[in-house]
Protein backbone atom coordinates (compact mmCIF):
# COMPACT_ATOMS: atom_id res chain seq x y z
CA UNK A 1 0.00 0.00 0.00
CA UNK A 2 1.07 3.60 -0.74
CA UNK A 3 0.41 4.63 2.91
CA UNK A 4 3.01 1.94 3.92
CA UNK A 5 5.60 2.51 1.39
CA UNK A 6 8.73 4.00 2.17
CA UNK A 7 8.81 5.85 -0.84
CA UNK A 8 6.92 9.09 -1.20
CA UNK A 9 4.78 9.81 -4.32
CA UNK A 10 6.07 11.43 -7.07
CA UNK A 11 4.16 14.59 -6.76
CA UNK A 12 4.26 15.10 -2.95
CA UNK A 13 8.48 15.28 -2.00
CA UNK A 14 8.50 13.54 1.70
CA UNK A 15 11.28 16.06 3.16
CA UNK A 16 9.87 19.62 2.82
CA UNK A 17 7.15 18.97 4.84
CA UNK A 18 8.10 17.35 8.10
CA UNK A 19 10.66 19.49 8.33
CA UNK A 20 13.49 17.51 6.90
CA UNK A 21 15.90 20.02 7.05
CA UNK A 22 15.05 20.40 10.79
CA UNK A 23 15.88 17.14 11.82
CA UNK A 24 19.21 17.16 9.86
CA UNK A 25 20.01 20.18 11.34
CA UNK A 26 19.64 19.09 14.49
CA UNK A 27 21.90 16.02 14.09
CA UNK A 28 24.19 17.48 12.57
CA UNK A 29 24.57 19.59 15.70
CA UNK A 30 24.76 16.81 18.25
CA UNK A 31 27.40 15.25 16.00
CA UNK A 32 29.16 18.47 16.40
CA UNK A 33 29.11 18.94 12.65
CA UNK A 34 27.73 22.58 12.26
CA UNK A 35 29.09 23.30 9.00
CA UNK A 36 27.21 20.60 7.67
CA UNK A 37 23.93 22.95 9.05
CA UNK A 38 25.00 25.64 6.70
CA UNK A 39 23.50 23.48 3.32
CA UNK A 40 20.13 22.75 5.42
CA UNK A 41 19.24 26.16 5.92
CA UNK A 42 20.25 26.90 2.04
CA UNK A 43 17.97 24.24 0.84
CA UNK A 44 15.04 24.78 3.38
CA UNK A 45 12.79 27.70 1.45
CA UNK A 46 11.58 28.78 4.80
CA UNK A 47 14.24 29.33 6.55
CA UNK A 48 17.34 30.26 4.43
CA UNK A 49 16.93 33.81 5.64
CA UNK A 50 18.52 32.25 8.95
CA UNK A 51 21.42 31.01 7.35
CA UNK A 52 23.26 34.53 8.07
CA UNK A 53 22.37 34.55 12.06
CA UNK A 54 23.62 31.01 12.07
CA UNK A 55 26.84 31.43 10.61
CA UNK A 56 27.07 34.76 11.89
CA UNK A 57 26.75 32.64 15.71
CA UNK A 58 29.28 29.91 14.59
CA UNK A 59 31.78 32.08 14.04
CA UNK A 60 31.26 34.20 17.06
CA UNK A 61 30.86 31.38 19.31
CA UNK A 62 33.55 29.55 21.39
CA UNK A 63 31.29 26.27 21.60
CA UNK A 64 32.51 25.93 17.42
CA UNK A 65 35.64 24.09 17.09
CA UNK A 66 38.11 25.83 14.52
CA UNK A 67 38.33 23.34 12.16
CA UNK A 68 34.03 23.23 11.84
CA UNK A 69 34.59 27.16 11.90
CA UNK A 70 37.18 27.02 8.84
CA UNK A 71 34.56 24.52 6.60
CA UNK A 72 32.02 27.20 7.70
CA UNK A 73 33.81 29.91 6.29
CA UNK A 74 34.68 27.47 2.77
CA UNK A 75 30.76 27.25 2.77
CA UNK A 76 30.08 30.64 2.91
CA UNK A 77 32.62 31.15 0.12
CA UNK A 78 31.39 27.82 -2.08
CA UNK A 79 27.74 29.16 -2.08
CA UNK A 80 28.24 32.97 -2.40
CA UNK A 81 25.66 33.02 -5.10
CA UNK A 82 23.06 31.50 -3.14
CA UNK A 83 23.50 33.87 0.18
CA UNK A 84 23.83 36.91 -2.22
CA UNK A 85 20.22 35.64 -4.20
CA UNK A 86 18.78 35.08 -0.22
CA UNK A 87 19.91 38.99 0.77
CA UNK A 88 18.08 40.67 -2.16
CA UNK A 89 14.98 38.92 -0.72
CA UNK A 90 15.34 39.60 2.23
Amino acid sequence: SLLFSPFPPPSQPFYPCLGFYMVCERVYASQGRFADIVPCYLKDPARQHLVFKFIHRCLKQQFVPATQAQRIKEMTVDHIRDLVKISAKV
